[in-house]
């Protein structure tokens, strides 16, 4: 009976803590530059220049359930939690540190940068880039349109593609390899670095697999789904392109 009347309790304790978290949050509008911190909580946030000035919002702490940024304002963050993040227009987005984002977007001409924290799932469409690098961690990643993907650093797990868009592999770790739907793809994967590997059988999926190291010499196993491997251009680091092009030097020579 006490540890019921406890239990009780502990739940009472959470719905009135929950409902004093909900009546706290507000939607806001900024126009200038401010800071989100430990103790705010905001159910809907919009960011926007105030023309000539740009807006710069940095967020340390505390929760917004959705965020939207516009026009060309920037937004660092470094901590707190953010449920539903859409980028608009040409602004910039950079997720540094502890940030925890369970769903990140970006369109139009926005950036998204990420080189640190936690998401579930991001993308990036029409003209916008993603760029991956650091400690960044993002479980799903789908890129369509013609959008473009740097990746330098961090992991992905899944990374799916579409439409015309451009990926490049500088470094870092796809875990579960890259995906798309039939006849869903025409654009371009470049991989750099060296002792690189292609072959249009065998991987997880039995469409292939891409191995060799980055230019950092990091090695590195790509795991190829349907209809990836026609795009798969493998790109040698500058010392190798070097060491190739005096090799054909040497023959050219020699054939003389």
């Amino acid at each position: 009976m006490k540890t019921e009347i406890v239990s009780i309790m502990a739940v009472c304790f959470c719905a009135i803590a929950f409902c004093a978290t909900t009546a706290k949050a507000v939607n806001v509008d900024f126009y200038n530059d401010a800071t989100i911190q430990n103790g705010d909580t905001y159910n809907v946030v919009n960011v926007y220049d105030t023309p000539p000035v740009q807006t710069n919002i940095h967020m340390t702490g505390g929760g917004v359930d959705l965020m939207r940024t516009y026009d060309y304002c920037t937004i660092n963050l470094t901590g707190g939690g953010i449920n539903t993040l859409g980028a608009r227009g040409y602004s910039t987005v950079n997720i540094f540190g502890e940030a925890q984002i369970q769903s990140a977007g970006v369109n139009e001409w926005g950036s998204l940068n990420i080189s640190g924290g936690k998401l579930n799932s991001t993308g990036a469409t029409g003209q916008s880039m993603l760029n991956i690098s650091g400690t960044g961690s993002v479980l799903s990643v789908r890129v369509s349109q013609s959008g473009m993907m740097n990746m330098t650093g961090g992991e992905i797990d899944r990374l799916q593609l579409f439409d015309s868009v451009i990926v490049n592999l500088y470094s870092g770790s796809i875990v579960e390899g890259i995906s798309t739907r039939a006849g869903d793809f025409d654009g371009s994967i470049n991989i750099y670095g060296y002792g690189l590997v292609k072959t249009s059988i065998g991987g997880l999926y039995g469409y292939g697999e891409v191995h060799g190291f980055y230019q950092d010499g990091t090695a590195f196993s790509i795991d190829l789904g349907h209809d990836i491997y026609p795009h798969v251009n493998l790109i040698p680091e500058p010392a190798t392109i070097i060491l190739l092009s005096l090799g054909a030097a040497i023959l050219r020579k020699q054939k003389h």
